[in-house]
């Protein structure tokens, strides 16, 4: 019998931790990994996290899928900042020489087939040049966002509004308004200005996790946990232009001397990568899978347009302030904002709050919903008609439209929408990123003439299935399934 394929995977967060950190990408690797399992692969998983020792370390972690044979550890107290947002600015992104030291010896251990990085958030630099130790290993790298080359990982100057399209070796990255204060938790900004809090608020979460509604198979209530180091709030951005175009080189240089090959999550994100230097032939394109079997057509509705909706979070990148100037201008152009359903799933904030009620007596209903899961989701999907996803940022993918699809929900999006470049084929279903008149045209065409929605689904393509992702990644690794 043949030996299985093992496949080391890296992501700074655990796929099925509690806390839902690493966003889309954990979602996605919670789809991923079983199906890979299923088709004949030995995955073992590594994560970081942080504990009171202060020593880096790689220990076990619990999983929930440790009964198809999955294993898990974690990479415990890493010198390298983690999240991203926690890293900018910081002095040890590439040499860790503790870490590295404890990564290498790891890998002799497991002696993986192929090394798999989904994020450089938590680990050394360094580390993605081991490959040069273990030569007959093969070493992958997909690119979720934009994170090897601009350390706000969207290229996106949230100051200024734009896009960044170029960083002036660097120095357009010491000016760049990185500090996305909407976004920084009331936990964040206490553990920051009362340091003795994050103590605390560690000591609570163990409690928790011993009371019997918290407890679970999956996680021993002494392992170490991972949390949002929110130290970077003392830390103004007082890098050279040097250390960031350094920085930058020196992950274009690791990617493209010493991985196997990097994996895009679409055209768009392939195409930009190859403009800040990555080899556009060192780059293949793989959409990420949201779903496991085809859509059912049964739900598609043809009916008027009578809720809109806008899904995103409320930072500068991802267009909620753009839409609610879009609605504004729909007020003076469309009659019959009464009888129109606003639904915004965005934890919209005290500033935008205010914005849509001011908007409030113009439309039926505005609603917000600040968070949502995959149950959720698909009740909120169930009231909408049309769904807006309007990044002003170079979004690589979107899992949350290809949601959208398969729960019925056509989707107008941003020109700067992965996804749209991926599925969508219909110009009427894609506006101009950044220009809410073009955003009301295309939203005032849909509202005067609903029967255009049936064209979205002739012509949008189907996102990919999660068996057809796994076996073509299979391929990639070099071993058909």
């Amino acid at each position: 019998m043949a030996n299985k394929l093992k496949v080391l995977i890296y992501n700074w967060a655990q796929f099925d931790n509690a806390e839902l950190l690493g966003g889309g990408v954990s979602v996605y690797l919670k789809r991923l990994i079983p199906e890979l399992v299923r088709q004949g692969l030995e995955i073992i998983f590594l994560s970081v996290s942080s504990d009171a020792s202060k020593r880096c370390k790689i220990i076990p972690s619990d999983n929930c899928f440790s009964a198809m044979g999955v294993s898990s550890y974690s990479l415990v107290n890493p010198n390298v900042p983690y999240p991203h947002g926690a890293a900018f600015g910081a002095d040890d992104l590439v040499d860790d020489q503790q870490a590295l030291q404890v990564l290498e010896k790891f890998i002799v251990d497991i002696r993986p087939d192929v090394v798999h990085f989904h994020s450089i958030e938590g680990i050394p630099a360094s580390a993605l040049r081991l490959k040069q130790s273990f030569p007959d290993i093969k070493w992958w790298f997909t690119a979720h966002n934009y994170h090897l080359v601009c350390q706000q990982i969207q290229l996106f100057q949230k100051g200024r509004g734009r896009n960044c399209q170029d960083y002036l070796n660097g120095e357009a990255c010491r000016t760049c308004d990185w500090q996305d204060f909407d976004t920084i938790s009331t936990r964040g900004l206490l553990e920051h200005r009362v340091p003795k809090s994050k103590t605390l608020f560690a000591g609570i979460e163990k409690i928790k996790r011993l009371l019997p509604s918290q407890r679970s198979n999956r996680q021993k209530t002494d392992a170490p946990i991972q949390t949002v180091d929110h130290t970077w709030l003392r830390r103004a951005p007082r890098q050279s232009a040097d250390y960031f175009f350094s920085w930058r080189q020196y992950n274009l240089e690791t990617v493209l001397e010493h991985f196997d090959g990097v994996l895009a999550v679409s055209k768009l994100q392939q195409e930009l990568l190859s403009q800040v230097g990555l080899d556009s032939q060192k780059v293949e394109v793989l959409n990420p899978p949201v779903r496991d079997k085809e859509l059912d057509k049964g739900i598609i509705q043809s009916k008027e347009i009578s809720t809109i909706s806008y899904w995103g979070y409320a930072n500068p990148s991802t267009g909620l302030s753009l839409f609610i100037d879009a609605l504004e201008l729909l007020v003076h152009r469309y009659r019959a904002t009464q009888s129109l359903s606003v639904l915004i799933v965005s934890d919209t904030g005290r500033r935008f709050k205010d914005r849509l009620a001011l908007l409030e007596p113009h439309f039926n209903q505005i609603q917000i919903v600040k968070r949502y899961d995959q149950q959720t989701m698909k009740s909120l999907a169930a009231r909408v008609d049309l769904a807006v996803i309007a990044p002003l940022w170079r979004e690589t993918y979107c899992q949350v439209a290809a949601e959208l699809y398969f729960l019925g929900v056509p989707v107008l999006a941003s020109s700067t929408l992965g996804f749209a470049g991926e599925h969508i084929r219909d110009e009427r279903f894609v506006f101009e990123s950044g220009s809410e008149t073009d955003l009301v045209e295309h939203l005032q065409h849909l509202l005067e003439q609903p029967n255009i929605i049936s064209e979205y689904w002739r012509s949008t393509e189907q996102p990919p299935l999660i068996q057809a992702h796994s076996k073509r990644l299979i391929s990639v690794y070099g071993k058909s399934s």
